[in-house]
């Protein structure tokens, strides 16, 4: 019969604290056999055996799996939300690709019109520059039948226009009854040449006679007098008088109105008479 062996002391765990000291002996396949038997009867001691031989690493990886594999999932999820996403802003960038394209067509058809309205802009500019033309071809021609028209009335009615005025004996004069007398003061000296053109711009020229005697009234008419008129008469009645030599000439205005600059040169000028021809 063997001796009585006595107990070996055990921790919390149940493993044993301390063995006893035993002569060195060889641990072979039959012992490893025995140690994984004992250990697999001993769960407790599997734990405590994975916490001495492994890291804490090794022994935390686990867990560490089932948080990179939670990870992983998040991972994924936020990637289908990307795909989603970035398939409707792939159909987003369809639309607005088909839509510019449409802009560019309207834009194509917009620039052909807007060269056609240039070319219609241009044709309407040359035909309004034509019609300006024509108009003022029109004002003129209308001004010289409107003042025709004035000078033939005057001419018609100088008589009463200037008895009204103190005139009386009134006689219109053509250029053949005064322009002899004209030439001579040039051939005298008297006048220069081109003061018989100047004479003969003027719109009428009349024999009558005033309180003073026969004169002779050199006169210009205009619907509207203005400062120019009256500056003329005086210019046409003192080349007149120079060739008429002997003979009193008197400037005459004749219109339906009179300018502030030929009212104010009128009041200052007592020799020269003004008609106010009725409308």
């Amino acid at each position: 019969m063997s001796p009585r062996t006595a107990p070996i002391p055990t921790g919390h765990s149940g493993l044993p604290l301390a063995l006893p000291r035993a002569p060195a002996m060889a641990f072979d396949v039959k012992d490893f056999r025995e140690l994984v038997a004992i250990i697999d009867s001993h769960p407790e001691w599997q734990r405590e055996l994975r916490r001495v031989m492994l890291t804490d690493e090794i022994v935390n990886l686990p867990e560490s799996l089932h948080q990179l594999e939670r990870s992983q999932r998040l991972q994924i999820k936020h990637m289908e939300g990307f795909d989603l996403r970035l398939a409707a802003l792939a159909e987003s960038q369809e639309r607005n690709t088909a839509h510019l394209a449409q802009l560019d067509q309207h834009l194509a058809e917009l620039d052909r019109h807007m060269a056609r309205l240039e070319v219609r802009v241009e044709e309407l500019a040359a035909a309004q520059a034509r019609t300006e033309v024509t108009v003022a071809r029109l004002d003129n021609a209308v001004g010289v039948l409107a003042g025709t028209n004035l000078e033939l009335l005057f001419a018609q009615r100088a008589a009463a226009y200037l008895l009204i005025c103190g005139f009386r004996g009134v006689h219109v004069l053509s250029p053949n009854d005064w322009i002899d007398s004209v030439d001579q003061a040039i051939a005298d000296g008297r006048l220069a040449p081109g003061d018989r053109q100047s004479i003969l711009r003027a719109d009428a020229v009349l024999r009558a006679r005033d309180a003073e005697g026969p004169l002779h009234l050199v006169v210009e008419v205009s619907s509207v007098v203005d400062r120019h008129d009256v500056e003329r008469a005086v210019t046409h009645a003192g080349l007149l008088g120079q060739g008429l030599e002997g003979l009193r000439v008197r400037p005459v205005v004749a219109g339906h109105a009179y300018t502030a600059g030929a009212e104010a040169l009128l009041a200052s000028s007592p020799d020269i008479t003004a008609v106010r021809m009725s409308s």
